[in-house]
């Protein structure tokens, strides 16, 4: 049931709160299954195991993810156990994703190196942008060719990438056929995860971002909420922008 509910997926793995919620999950509905199997079959089933088997287990099996998960942290500090990433991006949407992904090496992904398709003059200048740069060509062919020189496990995508929209599709066919990994990072810093949810329409994956409703006293003072504003409005990010 663990392996059926994704526990065990490296894109969850080390970092997060989703392995445990997978790991709940799966306990709950294993415990369902063994209920109503007792019972369809009419099999007496000790009530210990509702009362301390559900609950010990799935505990144990906690606990037991939050010590690999110690261990797991300490392999990735020392840059071992993560992903090899080449970003891919405008200079300083780069430098910040860099930045951003060095500051939580729990997460288990190594920038180790850049790529700025048609960056101008001075993008050596830019602060922040602490790997190497491969080049500045927007072709695909050629990024393509560097991402298999490079021998990196995944590639992230940043906001300001300089390439044809049908260029990046393209190269998600090409990584996805050799098991490299493609991620698309938007312009959105420190925004809660459930404000945040996709919806793909005409083939683009659109981002809306809620906007975040205060109540109580959490108010602003004279009783109006903060979150008079209209209900909801969007990032729509699209890998050509």
């Amino acid at each position: 049931m663990l392996q059926i509910w994704g526990s065990r997926e490296a894109k969850v793995l080390g970092s997060g709160s989703e392995e445990y919620k997978r790991v709940i999950a799966a306990s709950a509905w294993l415990f369902g299954f063994v209920a109503i199997f007792s019972y369809a079959l009419r099999i007496d089933t000790a009530r210990g195991f509702v009362g301390l088997a559900f609950p010990a287990g799935a505990l144990g099996l906690l606990a037991g993810r939050w010590l690999v998960r110690q261990h797991l942290s300490l392999e990735r500090a020392h840059g071992k156990s993560s992903l090899r990433v080449l970003i891919i991006g405008g200079p300083y949407s780069a430098a910040h994703l860099t930045l951003s992904l060095q500051s939580a090496p729990a997460a288990g992904y190594l920038p180790v190196a850049a790529h700025l398709p048609g960056a101008a003059a001075g993008w050596d200048k830019v602060p922040g942008l602490s790997v190497p740069v491969t080049g500045v060509q927007s072709d695909f062919e050629s990024i393509f060719d560097i991402i298999l020189k490079t021998k990196v496990d995944a590639v992230a995508v940043s906001a300001g990438v300089n390439m044809h929209p049908k260029d990046l599709r393209r190269l998600g066919w090409e990584l996805a056929a050799r098991d490299i990994g493609m991620i698309l990072a938007p312009a959105l810093t420190d925004i809660a995860g459930p404000r945040i949810h996709t919806q793909p329409v005409a083939g683009l994956p659109l981002i809306h971002v809620s906007t975040p409703k205060l109540t109580g006293v959490r108010k602003s003072p004279r009783g109006l909420s903060i979150s008079s504003a209209p209900a909801c409005w969007s990032q729509f990010f699209h890998p050509s922008l």
